[in-house]
């Protein structure tokens, strides 16, 4: 059983490697297993779903920086290095030393002692290459977007061919930028104000909506249902178009 953020959200890729799950299905599972707390149940869909949406990036980095290919790498061992550059590289809060020092220790719990010194290697190059990172493919533009946004090529591809490629590569960026989810505060059970003390002092990052009275937007929730404001019914999820349309239809 996985014992924290870490093991969890390795534990969340391996269940989409090999069983084909979907990312917020298999997240939501492995996190009620362990019974992580909600922010270490943050980090552990921060993580997820950062390797999910930058998996072909972090390939093309690890490609670079190991002498075996991203693919041809036993899975335990790949999905090890997506989560340890991933903190590196879009992971602010997380120290370097204790990306490297806590990848390698996760891979060593997982059976993989063998690895930890190729996982050691690759990470310390990555750090070391935060500020000189291996250039992105410069001769086809199609592939440097696929690359850089992880899109399949096949749907850049369609992209420019409808749009054109200043268009295309707005949409794969704004595509892949992580969304807040939006909120709105059931007035019957709690305030405004009650309801973003009490989702900050679980953890979640809470911003007013920009231009939705009683809304909020939304990070670092992990398994939303598990929380208690939403549990116990003080907010409910509606996306922001729909929130205008019930108060357009308002009599």
């Amino acid at each position: 059983m996985p014992r924290d953020a870490r093991d969890a959200a390795l534990e969340s890729l391996l269940l989409m490697e090999r069983r084909g799950a979907w990312s917020d299905g298999s997240v939501k599972r492995i996190v009620a297993q362990a019974g992580l707390d909600s922010r270490d149940a943050a980090l552990c869909a921060r993580m997820t779903y950062g390797v999910v949406q930058n998996r072909t990036l972090l390939d093309y980095y690890i490609d670079s920086w190991c002498s075996q290919k991203a693919a041809r790498l036993e899975p335990v061992v790949a999905c090890v290095l997506r989560l340890g550059i991933y903190q590196i590289l879009f992971m602010d809060k997380v120290p370097d030393r204790a990306a490297v020092h806590e990848t390698v220790e996760l891979v060593k719990r997982r059976g993989k002692a063998r690895a930890a010194g190729m996982v050691n290697a690759v990470l310390r190059k990555c750090v070391a290459s935060k500020s000189t990172l291996p250039r992105l493919p410069q001769n086809d533009p199609l592939r440097r977007m696929m690359v850089q946004y992880s899109h399949p090529r096949w749907l850049v591809e369609r992209l420019v061919s409808l749009v054109g490629a200043e268009e295309a590569e707005e949409f794969l960026r704004l595509d892949n930028r992580p969304v807040a989810t939006c909120i709105q505060t059931n007035p019957l059970k709690t305030t405004q104000e009650e309801l973003a003390q009490e989702l900050r002092d679980a953890g979640v990052s809470v911003q007013p909506h920009p231009w939705l009275a009683g809304c909020f937007e939304i990070t670092g929730t992990g398994d939303l249902e598990r929380l208690p404001a939403f549990a116990e019914g003080r907010c409910t999820v509606q996306d922001a178009a729909a929130r205008l349309a019930a108060m357009a239809a308002a009599p």
